[in-house]
């Protein structure tokens, strides 16, 4: 993938990011399709009204926390802030998905639906707002879709192979491997800016607001 990226001559920054967005979204792309059975067959009580809730929760909350995140890191004077909560979004994430595993009633499931919700709101809102600053002129459309392409592959890929895993190693290696996935995301945007590693570029990817 990275080859095929860096033949199209991607620049870095566009690059890394799909990648991150390939890693974050397989991980989920492995629980999703299983989630409401997950829920019914492991929370005490749970039904198919508990799985609609959940849902709702999940994507009500996330639509309402996106925008004044957005709001907020588009109020700063530079893009650090927009990588600061895209990572803390990525950390979180990942700590959810472990803590899934443990959710023993209804109410914890509501709760980490919403931070679940939270999570993801932040890390979009900073993700979409570096990676648009940054698209490759001329290629804005291409850079886009490519980044929807991938991530429409992989989660068809990973829900291929979830009830696999589901089934021979159970729910629990699915929240792990998603968990991982979601920290391997953060450390490949460890990756582009110049603030945390200072001698892998001679320019600040970091640009100024307007």
């Amino acid at each position: 993938m990275a080859a095929f990226l860096k033949k199209n001559k991607i620049n870095d920054l566009v690059r890394f990011f799909i990648l991150a967005d390939l890693m974050v979204f397989s991980g989920w792309g492995l629980i999703d399709p299983l989630f409401s059975i997950f829920i019914i067959e492991k929370i005490p009580g749970a039904t198919l009204i508990t799985v609609g809730i959940s849902t709702a929760l999940y994507l009500v909350s996330r639509a309402l926390i996106q925008l004044p995140i957005a709001h907020f890191i588009d109020a700063t004077k530079n893009e650090k802030d927009d990588f600061l909560v895209m990572i803390f979004g990525l950390l979180v994430i990942s700590g959810t998905s472990l803590a899934f595993i443990f959710v023993a009633n209804i109410p914890q499931l509501f709760l980490l639906s919403c931070l679940r919700a939270i999570a993801f709101g932040m890390y979009n809102a900073g993700w979409y707002g570096i990676f648009a600053r940054h698209l490759d002129k001329g290629k804005e459309a291409f850079d886009w879709s490519l980044d929807n392409s991938i991530i429409a592959l992989s989660t068809g890929v990973s829900g291929l192979i979830s009830g696999i895993i589901a089934e021979t190693l159970g729910f629990s290696t699915l929240f792990i491997i998603c968990s991982a996935l979601s920290l391997l995301s953060a450390a490949i945007l460890f990756y582009v800016p110049r603030i945390i590693f200072p001698n892998r570029s001679k320019k600040d990817i970091f640009l100024p607001r307007r």
